[in-house]
């Protein structure tokens, strides 16, 4: 198989990290908000999803999320930093393996 190579901009990042959640908790149509937050040299994904036309998901104050909520990703919370970020984004997008 040959190599493929993607570049994706940062819509096209929260895009698939979105729908991808939304697909994995149930979701069919669905409202979301999300944002990429850079702090102290790691990239966290933080996001609100929910039914669509929800009013709650929209108006959620991202920022504030991000230093209330504790981290419920499937690693050790630390973050990523950007090179991390950038090898774990480059071989999802290359195996499909969200």
């Amino acid at each position: 198989m040959k190599n493929k190579y993607f570049k994706y901009n940062k819509e096209d990042i929260l895009e698939i990290l979105t729908e991808h959640l939304a697909r994995e908790n149930g979701f069919g149509t669905f409202s979301s908000k999300a944002e990429l937050v850079f702090d102290d040299g790691c990239i966290t994904f933080i996001a609100a999803i929910g039914e669509l036309e929800n009013d709650d998901v929209t108006r959620t104050d991202l920022a504030k999320l991000y230093h209330e909520m504790d981290y419920n990703g499937t690693h050790d919370g630390s973050g990523l930093t950007d090179e991390q970020m950038t090898g774990a984004l480059d071989k999802m997008i290359e195996t499909g393996d969200f």
